[in-house]
């Protein structure tokens, strides 16, 4: 998974994107460490699924907002929380039921995230987790190749 981080910009907009879509998550996100902001991790890129969320008001997304939101946070990683306890614990992902993801929240914007966005605990076992996922890294690697073709052609 640590690759990602390498992707130039645009290829890792697409891989989060069809992370998203592959597995039916409401959304996805990259939090990045620096040791600079006192151990702390922050939000680098990720991808928020507007059509798969269905929480619509007259205002817009509630969701969404808060998902913007979200993005602007940083975390300490020795806090006990999400996101710091996946990274602090080397842990490429977390399996958590409701209950704990909430009671995992180390403010008060992110907990209304993950409430208002519906964020469930994840049902996948790790195997199948990982097979999964290098099924979309190598989609997005063909996508990668194909584009490099594709522009090199049009030259």
């Amino acid at each position: 998974m640590d690759g990602v981080f390498s992707l130039t910009e645009a290829v890792r907009a697409e891989f989060l994107c069809s992370l998203v879509h592959s597995f039916g998550c409401t959304y996805v996100s990259l939090w990045q460490y620096d040791s600079n902001l006192s151990n702390r991790l922050f939000f680098l890129d990720g991808f928020y699924d507007v059509m798969n969320n269905q929480l619509r008001s007259s205002l817009g997304n509630v969701a969404e907002s808060l998902f913007h939101q979200y993005q602007t946070l940083t975390f300490h990683v020795h806090d006990g929380c999400v996101p710091g306890v996946a990274f602090t614990n080397h842990i490429p992902y977390l399996e958590l039921q409701r209950s704990d993801l909430l009671r995992l929240t180390s403010n008060e914007i992110q907990a209304q995230f993950f409430q208002e966005a519906r964020i469930e605990g994840s049902e996948w076992e790790e195997p199948g987790f990982e097979e999964a996922v290098r099924r979309v890294v190598a989609d997005v690697i063909q996508w990668q190749l194909d584009q490099s073709r594709t522009q090199n052609t049009d030259k």
